[in-house]
C-alpha cells in the first residue's frame, strides 16, 4: 500500500482528500510514511492516522473511482489501495499491530531509559577512577 506516497506527490489528491474530510466535519491529518529511523515510533503514529480517520481515505478513493477523475495510473492505485483497505484481515491485524507497538513502545522507552542510566554510571565510574 502506498498510501503516504499518493498524498504525499499528488497535491490534487491531498486538495480533494482535504475537501472531503471538511464536508464530512472532520479534522484531516496527513498520513504519515511508515519508515523512518525510529521505527516503531513511525510505525504506530502511521496506524493512528490510518485507523482514526479510516472512513476518509476509503470514501476519498471510493469517490476517486466512481467520478473516474485522474489518469489510469491513479485509477489503479486507488482500486489496489482500496482494495487492501476493505480487507478484514489487514484491518485486524493493523488493530493488533496497534496495541502491540503500544506495549513495545513503553518498554522501549524504559531500556532507553535504563541504558542512559547504565552509561551515566559507567561515566561516572571512568571519572572517579
Amino acid at each position: 500500500m502506498s498510501l503516504h506516497k499518493h498524498y504525499h506527490y499528488s497535491q490534487k489528491a491531498l486538495r480533494e482528500l482535504q475537501l472531503l474530510a471538511d464536508v464530512m466535519d472532520e479534522d484531516m491529518v496527513k498520513s504519515v510514511n511508515m519508515s523512518g529511523t525510529r521505527w516503531m515510533p513511525h510505525l504506530s503514529r502511521c496506524l493512528d492516522v490510518l485507523l482514526s480517520k479510516y472512513t476518509i481515505f476509503v470514501a476519498h478513493f471510493e469517490n476517486t473511482l466512481e467520478s473516474r477523475t485522474g489518469s489510469v495510473e491513479v485509477q489503479g492505485r486507488a482500486h489496489l489501495i482500496l482494495n487492501h483497505m476493505k480487507d478484514y484481515v489487514l484491518i485486524f491485524y493493523m488493530h493488533f499491530l496497534k496495541d502491540v507497538l503500544c506495549i513495545l513502545s513503553d518498554l522501549s522507552l524504559i531500556f532507553r531509559r535504563t541504558v542512559v542510566i547504565c552509561l551515566q554510571h559507567q561515566r561516572h565510574l571512568k571519572l572517579h577512577a
